[in-house]
């Protein structure tokens, strides 16, 4: 479950003062997806599945824009606290999951919100880090896990 992180002797805000992100952390452990809001097991007739783009209903386009910025950083720090699902292709289930919602007009804000974060979030890493050379240290980890010797299999003659 996720805590929000706030400065011990923080002085009380007015509303128009407050920050419209938390800043959330989560345990230093390995957190379930579904501690994120917008992660939640659904029934489905008899079946239970994961949903990646489980959100709230609404008519308030600026609200679900604002949530879904906070929907990515919560993402963001997810994956910060637990680096080993980093390229695990979880933001192509959040895709699908989106797809497949049918959201009236307003609802969608929540996506907006998401995605726009997402996209300010990688302009600031690639104007900080060689993107091409991350990719291909990317492609050259898949490219030895490919390369190894599947259970059963040896490299060595018989």
């Amino acid at each position: 479950m996720a805590t929000t992180t706030q400065g011990a002797s923080a002085p009380t805000r007015t509303a128009a003062e407050r920050p419209l992100i938390e800043r959330r952390s989560f345990p230093p452990r390995t957190a379930p997806l579904t501690d994120l809001d917008f992660v939640a097991d659904v029934r489905i007739e008899r079946k239970t599945r994961r949903s990646f783009w489980a959100v709230p209903q609404t008519d308030d386009y600026g609200h679900a824009n604002n949530v879904g910025r906070q929907y990515a950083c919560d993402f963001v720090q997810w994956l910060k606290d637990n680096p080993r699902s980093a390229g695990s292709n979880l933001l192509g289930w959040v895709v699908k999951d989106m797809a497949e919602v049918e959201e009236a007009a307003a609802a969608k804000g929540y996506a907006v919100g998401f995605w726009c974060f997402i996209e300010l979030l990688l302009l600031q890493a690639a104007n900080r880090i060689d993107h091409y050379a991350l990719a291909e240290a990317d492609a050259q980890r898949y490219a030895a896990i490919l390369a190894m010797p599947e259970d059963g299999e040896s490299d060595h003659a018989a």
